[in-house]
């Protein structure tokens, strides 16, 4: 189903903070991220996870077999979080292998505040993006943001206590989607106040699934909506505007309380 290959550096970016990082990538995957890994070094050690794929193995979540790309995906972060707890890391970093890392990530001060605001919700589960499309967000104490709705997985940290809420509800994630599954059960979800690690969107058979919680005549428009967005920013080619266009137009939020 999976082979882990490791990659061990000197020293890492977020090393005061974060465990190991781990890459999920396809096993026939042609995206060339390590040149990303050997510039930015995330962790002492990272592993990369190369996935079969369902249709090339039966795949379960409990006794529901896996038939999609999106529930693929969730099977493979449900593996990496086992390996995560039996190795006792409190903090992992899950990237997909097309992640776009930038040049924000060496600035000191960032990483600093990140890693004091991700240490302090150790008493909850908790996930942090450090990039994503904000759909739904208030401003969160100074630097960050609270997350309600978002779209996108390609660069999320998880503590312990999130991996295992999740490990323990994994036959409710196969009813949903992947990212309102996880939502639902993390008591909180934090973005940094602008994107850090980038991701484009390009037409794939995981994109090809979205919505599908959605009601089916509804379905349609969205996807036509997403699709348009995408075309008019350029995001499937390129990361901005696209990407900070989320980040501004949630500020609309901060008028209200959501808590």
């Amino acid at each position: 189903m999976y082979k882990k290959q490791i990659i061990n550096f000197d020293n890492g970016l977020f090393d005061s903070f974060i465990d190991s990082t781990y890459i999920i990538t396809m096993y026939n995957s042609t995206r060339k991220f390590k040149h990303q890994l050997q510039k930015y070094k995330p962790t002492k050690k990272c592993y990369i996870i190369k996935n079969y794929g369902y249709k090339n193995n039966d795949k379960y979540i409990g006794n529901n077999k896996i038939n999609t790309s999106s529930f693929d995906l969730i099977h493979a972060n449900l593996y990496i979080m086992r390996h995560a707890i039996k190795h006792n890391y409190n903090r992992i970093l899950i990237l997909e292998d097309d992640f776009i890392m930038t040049t924000k990530l060496f600035d000191t001060q960032i990483i600093n505040r990140i890693s004091t605001i991700i240490k302090s919700n150790d008493d909850i589960s908790s996930l942090f993006l450090l990039g994503c499309l904000p759909l739904v967000s208030t401003k969160y104490k100074k630097f960050f943001r609270k997350i309600y709705n978002y779209g996108c997985i390609h660069a999320c940290i998880y503590n312990k206590k999130a991996m295992n809420v999740l490990l323990q509800n994994k036959t409710s994630l196969h009813s949903t989607d992947f990212i309102n599954g996880f939502h639902t059960f993390i008591d909180l979800t934090l973005t940094y106040k602008e994107p850090l690690i980038y991701q484009t969107l390009p037409i794939t058979n995981n994109k090809k699934t979205w919505f599908h919680q959605i009601p089916y005549y509804l379905r349609p428009f969205i996807y036509y909506l997403t699709n348009l967005y995408i075309k008019i920013t350029r995001l499937d080619k390129q990361i901005e505007p696209g990407t900070s266009f989320f980040y501004k137009i949630n500020k609309i939020y901060d008028l209200y309380d959501y808590d």
